[in-house]
């Protein structure tokens, strides 16, 4: 639950909780260990002991995990390859594996993603829909390579509801992982917000506006100059 909704302002809390898993890994099932190991890796614990300590029990295991697991182990390994570069991961026998089953789970562009790239297309912004970096085979929505450029498409399944006033508009944790995870790797991000996207009520004029603003607002900051036409 905190890894999903990105608490983590609460790190006495996730000691406490990572001694007890600690304590406890006999009686934790490997598909346990793999959830935990993934809500750490998403609020960005930086602990090798801990996550040797809960991946190396894994090892063997999966082959009776379904892809959704393996989709987040997979991150899992992302993130422990970022942490700590010198170090083997693990489950480094399973990486393919892993990798096979985060990319079945991810190659799904939304229809979002596929009107934003149809726009960026009338606006002869040179760009790869559905671009996968090379060395770490992360997804990213529209990318400008050349660039280090990812324009990240969130639809309403990437936020979650707020109680308060009905709305979608806070980042899952999952989310907010990929973003952290890019960034690292030294990407520049851009965000289309799904409730931004609809608030242009498919005005071809509108969506051509606010692309380019939101293209030209990270030009700046680029080596090579991105130009969009008027």
């Amino acid at each position: 639950a905190f890894a999903t909704t990105q608490c983590v302002e609460a790190p006495t809390l996730f000691h406490a909780i990572a001694d007890i898993i600690l304590n406890s890994l006999d009686a934790l099932t490997p598909k346990a260990l793999a959830n935990t190991a993934w809500a750490y890796a998403c609020i960005n614990w930086s602990n090798l002991h801990f996550f040797n300590s809960i991946l190396t029990p894994i090892s063997g295991h999966e082959s009776t995990f379904q892809d959704d697991i393996l989709n987040q182990m997979y991150q899992v390994f992302l993130h422990y390859k970022i942490e700590f570069p010198d170090e083997t991961f693990p489950l480094m026998q399973s990486q393919q594996k892993l990798q096979s089953a985060y990319r079945r789970s991810e190659l799904n562009p939304s229809q979002y993603q596929r009107e934003v790239a149809a726009i960026l297309d009338r606006l002869d912004w040179d760009h790869t829909f559905v671009y996968i970096t090379p060395k770490e085979s992360i997804i990213i929505d529209i990318a400008q390579p050349e660039n280090m450029l990812a324009l990240q498409v969130d639809g309403p399944s990437q936020y979650l509801y707020n109680c308060s006033n009905g709305e979608r508009q806070i980042k899952t944790g999952k989310v907010l992982f990929k973003s952290r995870l890019l960034q690292r790797l030294g990407w520049s991000l851009l965000y289309v917000p799904y409730y931004e996207w609809d608030a242009l009520f498919n005005d071809t004029a509108s969506q051509e506006s606010y692309l380019r603003d939101k293209v030209r607002s990270v030009s700046n900051n680029l080596d090579s100059p991105i130009l969009l036409e008027e």
